[in-house]
């Protein structure tokens, strides 16, 4: 009879939630001494109390030919970073027969493992979600190869939009968030950014009621810069308001009563000629349709005058040109 040859253990045969008592005996670490690294993203993502390896072996090595399946790294992350790890038997049937896709060995500074772990979950289709954000945390690994990447958009954890910022190298952590735009009509620019939404199962942008506020939803890094581009387009959407002057300009000579005529036929004139110009001046104030404006107190002989600044300047110079002694 052949001699049965023994059977190799691998991380396969690793319980599917993988805790931070057990995968640090895996990879040699001490589960009875807590990390005291420095926590990352708000709280949420503990740092790695060391580098992570992802070895490619030679051809011919029947375990890493191919690279080390999508469970090994999952275990030798939470062994590194204390997290509870925790999927469903359709994803971990998943994660033990996916490659991560690498054509070599990578090792990964501590200060990156986050970072890195959950780009390498985003390239093959995988996401994670907050399950427990308290000691001891959970988090959960979704494939979006199965149907529970219908329901995942409601497991995305809310994240004040002042703290975003910590979320741009989070590829695979979903979250939500709200931007208000005050210069922007949220409505009109939801609807024309609509083909930005390319998953409806792991994204969202939808106005907030009747104000100026969007609610978004998606993958950290993807949110992180949408708020950027968001507010970029917002400033781009200020409009400096200037408010007008008033001056009330009495005359020593002139007759208010026919200089207002003159001087509304010169500005009629000169707002003719420029009809056919821009808008807005060089300082990107918005030129005031009903500015400047001209009445006569025929009881003071005098002039009340409103118009913005730049203009008031202008008026009052040509006034004093025309108020002279005949």
């Amino acid at each position: 009879m052949p001699r049965r040859r023994p059977r190799r253990r691998t991380m396969h045969t690793m319980p599917w939630i993988l805790s931070a008592l057990i995968a640090p005996l895996a990879f040699g670490g001490n589960p009875l001494v807590e990390t005291e690294a420095q926590e990352v993203c708000c709280g949420l993502f503990p740092a790695a109390s060391g580098e992570l390896v992802i070895e490619i072996g030679p051809d011919g090595d029947d375990r890493y030919s191919a690279g080390p399946k999508m469970e090994d790294i999952a275990a030798q992350y939470a062994a590194l970073t204390g997290q509870h790890l925790v999927y469903t038997d359709e994803t971990k049937a998943l994660l033990q027969s996916q490659g991560c896709g690498l054509q070599e060995t990578v090792k990964v500074p501590a200060s990156e493992v986050q970072s890195f772990f959950e780009q390498l979950l985003s390239a093959n289709q995988f996401a994670l979600k907050t399950i427990r954000s308290g000691s001891p945390r959970m988090l959960g690994i979704v494939s979006l190869k199965t149907q529970d990447r219908n329901t995942i958009r409601g497991s995305a954890a809310f994240i004040p939009v002042e703290e975003i910022g910590h979320y741009a190298k989070h590829a695979a952590t979903l979250i939500t968030t709200t931007v208000t735009l005050p210069n922007t009509d949220v409505r009109q620019l939801t609807n024309s950014m609509r083909t930005m939404i390319t998953d409806a199962n792991t994204q969202q942008m939808l106005p907030a009621g009747n104000t100026n506020t969007i609610l978004l939803t998606g993958f950290g890094s993807s949110v992180a810069e949408l708020v950027v581009m968001l507010r970029r387009i917002d400033a781009a959407a200020k409009v400096e308001r200037v408010v007008p002057q008033f001056e009330v300009i009495r005359l020593e000579f002139a007759d208010a009563r026919h200089l207002v005529g003159t001087l509304g036929a010169i500005i009629g004139s000169g707002r003719a000629k420029a009809q056919g110009g821009e808008g807005e001046g060089a300082s990107g104030a918005t030129a005031h349709p009903s500015m400047p404006n001209i009445q006569m107190d025929a009881r003071t002989n005098s002039l009340i005058v409103a118009a913005l600044p730049m203009e008031m300047a202008l008026i009052k110079a040509l006034i004093a040109q025309l108020d002279v002694e005949q």
